[in-house]
């Protein structure tokens, strides 16, 4: 289980704005939302059904070894930021008990 994946941006020319682009996968059942923060400040988060794509995430298929789906979001947002250091976080704890979910 991985919970988080981060990285830090240093040495950002002077903005305003940051637009953020990114596709998110969950991948088989998966009962906890996915989130991304930026700076410690919540930016994404979405529950889908445990065993299929809802609530915004598209069914992208099943698997052959697998009877659950593949889904993923596009997220696509633009924030107020000046700030020359950028901290971006994204979170996905599985159910440790179940082999069945990745993010």
């Amino acid at each position: 289980d991985v919970p988080n994946v981060n990285k830090t941006f240093t040495g950002l020319a002077v903005h305003t704005n940051v637009q953020l682009q990114v596709r998110m996968w969950t991948l088989g059942k998966f009962s906890t939302a996915p989130r991304i923060e930026v700076d410690g400040t919540q930016l994404f988060s979405q529950n889908r059904a445990t065993t299929y794509c809802s609530n915004g995430w598209q069914n992208w298929g099943v698997p052959a070894f697998s009877l659950l789906p593949d889904c993923f979001e596009d997220v696509d947002v633009t924030f107020a930021h000046t700030g020359a250091t950028l901290f971006l976080d994204f979170y996905g704890s599985a159910d440790k008990e179940d082999d069945e979910e990745q993010w």
